[in-house]
């Protein structure tokens, strides 16, 4: 299914779009690693009603390789990875609320947690490519694997949902250099709206050289990022959870 996917997405990328574009005139690659400072918040359940969370905070990582070349009707690739998990306890104050077949009487504390992690696969051109301002855009495959799990928090095993899918997203990419400095502003997103589902992931930062010559280059980036992962009935999943907070990273161009 996902050779499917990728290739269906990398056929579209190809036929449905026609930019001419300023490449890099040399193969490039481009390897990247950010930290993350997260505080998570938002809402999770399942088909029959979701509840209100508010998750501890998380520091995962991401990691990221770009290929550039110099083909103009073939699309440059981007493939990235992102994972992490999460937690937050309720307490039923009145009722019962029932989550992945358990039911949680009055009085009780349910301890829920979530994990998602997901790979992009992000076809693109570049729109834009000068020594000022850099504009690409293109697709993106996500694909998205996680679970939750509840549980009392006594002797019982915790029960599991699974959930997966992928996501089509639009992707788009804008860097503007500051002239006669070693500083870049650069922003990037990925969104998706359909139905009653809406995911983005916008991060905006800025860049310093450390290192800029014809072999490598080395930058250092911060930054902010804000994803929303808001999915209707993923394998009987309902989802709203934002995940907002600053990075750190480091980019080698070769």
């Amino acid at each position: 299914m996902k050779k499917g996917v990728l290739t269906a997405c990398s056929l579209l990328a190809m036929l449905g779009v026609s930019f001419s574009s300023q490449a890099d005139s040399v193969l490039g690659i481009y390897a990247g690693a950010r930290y993350h400072d997260l505080s998570v918040d938002g809402e999770l359940g399942q088909s029959n009603g979701v509840t209100h969370f508010d998750f501890s905070d998380d520091q995962p990582s991401s990691f990221y390789i770009a290929l550039e070349h110099p083909l103009p009707l073939l699309p440059n690739i981007k493939i990235s990875s992102f994972d992490m998990s999460t937690k937050s306890d309720i307490q039923v104050e009145q009722g019962t609320w029932q989550y992945g077949g358990v039911e949680y009487p009055q009085g009780s504390t349910a301890n829920v947690g979530f994990d998602v992690d997901f790979i992009d696969y992000t076809f693109y051109y570049e729109i834009l490519d000068n020594d000022l301002v850099s504009v690409d855009f293109g697709l993106t495959a996500r694909d998205l694997d996680g679970h939750t799990s509840s549980y009392t928090g006594q002797d019982a095993a915790p029960i599991t949902q699974q959930f997966s899918g992928i996501l089509p997203m639009l992707y788009t990419q804008v860097r503007v250099g500051i002239p006669t400095t070693p500083i870049t502003l650069f922003a990037d997103a990925n969104y998706l709206s359909f139905k009653d589902s809406d995911a983005r992931d916008i991060q905006a930062g800025i860049e310093y050289r450390l290192i800029d010559n014809i072999t490598v280059d080395v930058n250092l980036q911060a930054g902010y990022r804000d994803m929303k992962l808001a999915l209707d009935d993923l394998d009987n999943i309902n989802t709203d959870i934002n995940f907002k907070g600053w990075f750190a990273g480091i980019e080698v161009h070769f």
